[in-house]
């Protein structure tokens, strides 16, 4: 049954691209694409990785405990999925790694860039440095006496907060042992595209806050690697103060057959049929571009399909 929401445009093109979507079981969201989470960020779900990508995310795995890296993105091409992936993936494999991945978004950080401080920097970053420690299991990997003592620089989970003078301890203790952490920055964010300057004046103090942040860790023994995932005008403009050398990786862009096999994953048609069995990927190809983002093709992608499904004798006529 068609959404009742959608019965007042009865006779539009909006209407009808409704009542094909419950047609060929597809759901009122498509085809538009949600920031993937959990359980989704899985090869084996909803995550697509392409035989284009496949050997770069391995270098980028290959890379997690090295000094400096980022990675370059195409704007909206599968940044933030990615990073989340790749964090993700190090959690569950931290304590063979012997590395604690943590986890830093500018799109989760406030929006007033005069807010970023490197306080609140330092107070994310130790959360979840509290919780990778009291959920995991170091004793073997750090030894039992090193992992004793930092347990005695950390408050009770579940997490409470840490004072400066904990945090020293907490990291000088941490430099003794071969224990590192991975810090895991992602410099996307929707604000892009919303409002540029305001997202440039984010990006500057972000990175004056990290570059706080990692002065204040011990140097030697190295402590922190760090990896950032951005594209390469996010990274000018945080980098511009701080001027880090890191090694660059590019992460292809996504071409029509891959985006098709993204939405692919996402949606399913009716009886858990294949997506091509009720649209053709050839109705994509046209408003792909490397240099255009995955929200504005899915937007143009989208008002083909309503173009179509919104003439006459043409509902059924996307294969």
């Amino acid at each position: 049954m068609v959404d009742r929401r959608v019965e007042v445009h009865k006779g539009t093109p909006e209407h009808a691209l409704a009542c094909w979507k419950h047609t060929v079981g597809l759901p009122e969201g498509f085809p538009h694409l949600n920031p993937l989470t959990g359980h989704e960020l899985d090869p084996e779900s909803k995550l697509y990785i392409g035989p284009m990508h496949e050997e770069v995310v391995e270098e980028i795995f290959d890379r997690v405990s090295g000094p400096s890296n980022v990675i370059f993105f195409k704007p909206g091409h599968g940044c933030t999925t990615l990073s989340r992936y790749v964090f993700n993936s190090l959690r569950q494999e931290c304590v063979s790694r012997k590395l604690i991945p943590v986890r830093l978004a500018i799109e989760e950080m406030p929006t007033p860039p005069d807010a970023l401080e490197s306080g609140l920097i330092e107070s994310e970053a130790l959360r979840e440095l509290q919780i990778q420690l009291l959920s995991n299991r170091w004793e073997r990997p750090i030894g039992a006496e090193n992992y004793r003592i930092l347990r005695i620089t950390l408050p009770s989970f579940p997490p409470e907060p840490i004072d400066r003078e904990q945090a020293d301890a907490f990291f000088d203790q941490t430099s003794q042992t071969e224990l590192r952490v991975s810090l895991q920055v992602d410099l996307s964010s929707p604000l892009a595209y919303q409002n540029g300057d305001l997202y440039s004046q984010q990006l500057s103090n972000f990175g004056r806050a990290v570059r706080n942040f990692c002065s204040r860790l011990p140097s030697q023994p190295p402590l922190v690697s760090e990896m950032y995932f951005a594209s390469k005008e996010a990274w000018g403009i945080f980098n511009s103060k701080r001027q880090l050398e890191a090694d660059e990786t590019e992460y292809p862009s996504y071409k029509a057959a891959d985006i098709f096999a993204i939405l692919s994953r996402h949606y399913r048609s009716n009886r858990d049929s294949s997506l091509a069995c009720v649209i053709g990927s050839h109705l994509l190809g046209p408003h792909v571009s490397e240099d255009k983002p995955l929200v504005e093709i899915m937007r143009d992608f989208e008002q083909e399909i309503l173009k179509r499904v919104g003439s006459p004798g043409e509902f059924y006529q996307l294969r």
